[in-house]
């Protein structure tokens, strides 16, 4: 699961160079948090069983870090709150919800 992370990580900072980084703050700061959460698991899962530094302060840090990861949940958040889901207010939209609510109770 962390290669596609970190192949998601690579590949936008491919494409978007040091925008990804010093673009909007509102973008910037959830792909800041991205590459430290990456980050983070790539030396919690590869260089840290490697060079066994688990114990001390270390692994308190690793463990403060592993916690960044719940953030990420919040990444969601921002989907939602950027997205334009007036779609969803249509009849039609409406009406396939309602028969698959219905078609869901008969099954």
């Amino acid at each position: 699961m962390l290669c596609f992370y970190l192949f998601e990580v690579t590949a936008r900072i491919a494409v978007f160079g040091k925008m990804y980084f010093f673009g909007k703050w509102r973008h910037s700061a959830w792909n800041w948090l991205d590459v430290i959460v990456v980050t983070a698991g790539v030396f919690d899962l590869w260089i840290n069983r490697k060079l066994h530094l688990g114990s001390g302060l270390m692994g308190k840090i690793l463990t403060m870090l592993r916690l960044l990861r719940l953030l990420r949940v919040l990444k969601i958040v921002r989907v939602f709150m950027d997205a334009d889901l007036s779609w969803a207010e249509s009849p039609a939209f409406q009406s396939f919800i309602g028969i698959v609510i219905v078609f869901n109770s008969l099954v």
